[in-house]
């Protein structure tokens, strides 16, 4: 399966109500990734790049296509939901 969608890692920007999910900065001009009047969905809106590879990591665990990297695939992972979550 090959989805094009913007690459992360990505960031939130709030102004007034609103959050704002855009690329991070690196000398490039970038388009707008989204939108939201809620923190919690900014967040999860930001962190899906992270969540991707780490559903990717564990995967690629389970079906022995990587090395057996279960303390590597668990921290790509909890990392991933902090971003999410904001914990």
């Amino acid at each position: 399966m090959n989805t094009q969608h913007t690459p992360g890692p990505l960031h939130i920007e709030k102004f007034g109500g609103r959050y704002e999910i855009w690329p991070k900065d690196n000398g490039q001009v970038h388009t707008f990734v989204g939108i939201t009047q809620r923190e919690p969905d900014a967040k999860l809106f930001a962190a899906a790049p992270d969540l991707l590879k780490a559903c990717q990591a564990i995967i690629a665990l389970l079906d022995g296509s990587q090395p057996k990297d279960i303390p590597g695939a668990l921290m790509v992972a909890q990392s991933a939901i902090a971003k999410a979550t904001g914990l």
